[in-house]
């Protein structure tokens, strides 16, 4: 077997190809054993021309808050939506003048929870901590 770097696979000895990454070395049959045992936080490398199996390193300060605003964004949308697909029949009923005083107050509090969801990005931890505003029921 051998065993690329920069690909990250493995290539059977049998088959033969044009053209080989620059970086393939043998990879003994123990080795490849235990590269194809290894756990999922694990990673392959290549340390003193063999192939290893090493822990991921921890996520970087920058990965992190891109995770974060990520995951921010996502829920910010999801909710976002969930807000205009209860605003727009309510709307439709206070602009047709046939809506209840229940209506209206929901009309109301679903705007003002839209309106605060939109104030989200603003908040001085967002996204590493964000103060959710409250749905409305």
């Amino acid at each position: 077997m051998k065993f690329s770097k920069q690909t990250g696979c493995f290539y059977p000895d049998d088959v033969h190809y044009d053209e080989f990454p620059d970086d393939i070395i043998s990879v003994p049959e123990a080795d490849f054993a235990s590269a194809m045992s290894r756990q999922s936080g694990d990673m392959l490398d290549v340390i003193d021309g063999r192939v290893v199996v090493v822990p991921l390193p921890p996520p970087t300060a920058a990965e992190i808050a891109a995770a974060q605003l990520a995951s921010a964004q996502q829920q910010l949308t999801s909710l976002t939506k969930q807000a205009s697909e209860r605003i727009a029949p309510l709307a439709d009923a206070v602009e047709l003048d046939m809506a209840n005083t229940t209506e209206t107050a929901a009309l109301k509090a679903w705007k003002k929870y839209r309106v605060e969801l939109n104030r989200v990005p603003q908040q001085a931890g967002y996204p590493a901590a964000i103060d959710w505003p409250t749905m409305p029921t």
